[in-house]
């Protein structure tokens, strides 16, 4: 007996030192997966899209310069990239950035086929003129949309892109890479508010409007006029237009070139 209550003794000592005899529920470990729509995360994930965009629009713009005869054997390599589109997985704040750039990518193959479909005496012009429209409307959307998500200001191309000879490739225009609005150390024009700041076509008052650039809202300054009054501003797709500084607050901005801008 005196045995077998040290065995009972030890026993109890165990499973005090083990916490408790009793069930206890298991704690969840954190995993540590970081939000993908994080503002410190979502200039990456968007990256990711905008990377088979731009492939996209590669081929397109080599379609646009192909023989007719060799067109056939430049719709595949677009179709590929389209399906990499359809398949890669997005996180829910991109679901309308991947949906614009599938009706995008849609929306020019589509223009092709039924533009070969006519053959090279008869090509269908009607779907070519109707699906320019349409892929130009629609990349215009998803760049909007594209500057929304990482926060910087989409300026519309000013002038429209030169029309493809004889393919639907070429209206669409190409986003370029995806900085931060303004990059450290690099000249800017933030809005000084209350209103937002008109950015126009011209360096005066009566030149067209461009884009409006809400207070507190940065955008990368490249240049200025002779006089210092108007500053040059690009947004991250090198579209340009004009500010005049009584609207902004310029920063890093002693060193811009002196820009003529175009008559």
């Amino acid at each position: 007996m005196r045995i077998l209550s040290r065995y009972v003794l030890f026993g109890a000592l165990l499973c005090t030192l083990l916490v408790s005899c009793g069930t206890k529920q298991a704690v969840p470990t954190p995993t540590g997966t970081p939000d993908p729509c994080a503002p410190a995360n979502i200039v990456a994930e968007v990256k990711k899209v905008n990377d088979l965009q731009r492939q996209f629009d590669d081929a397109s713009q080599l379609a646009s310069v192909t023989p007719f005869a060799q067109l056939p054997g430049v719709v595949p390599s677009m179709q590929d990239v389209r399906r990499q589109a359809q398949d890669q997985t997005v996180p829910p704040c991109l679901a309308t950035l991947k949906s614009l750039q599938l009706q995008q990518m849609n929306a020019v193959i589509n223009t092709f086929l039924a533009f070969l479909a006519g053959g090279s005496q008869n090509p269908n012009t009607q779907a070519l003129t109707q699906g320019i429209a349409q892929s130009r409307n629609l990349h215009g959307l998803y760049n909007q949309e594209l500057a929304r998500l990482i926060g910087a200001t989409f300026l519309p191309p000013t002038a429209a892109p030169a029309a493809a000879t004889n393919t639907p490739g070429g209206p669409t225009s190409t986003p370029g890479p995806i900085p931060s609005n303004t990059a450290a150390g690099a000249a800017s024009a933030t809005s000084k508010g209350p209103g937002p700041a008109t950015i126009r076509t011209h360096p005066n008052a009566s030149g067209g409007t461009l884009a409006m650039l809400d207070a507190g809202k940065s955008i990368s300054a490249v240049g200025k006029t002779a006089d210092g009054l108007w500053i040059e501003v690009a947004d991250p797709y090198g579209n340009t237009g004009w500010v005049t500084v009584s609207e902004i607050t310029l920063a890093n901005g002693d060193a811009l070139p002196v820009v003529t801008p175009a008559p």
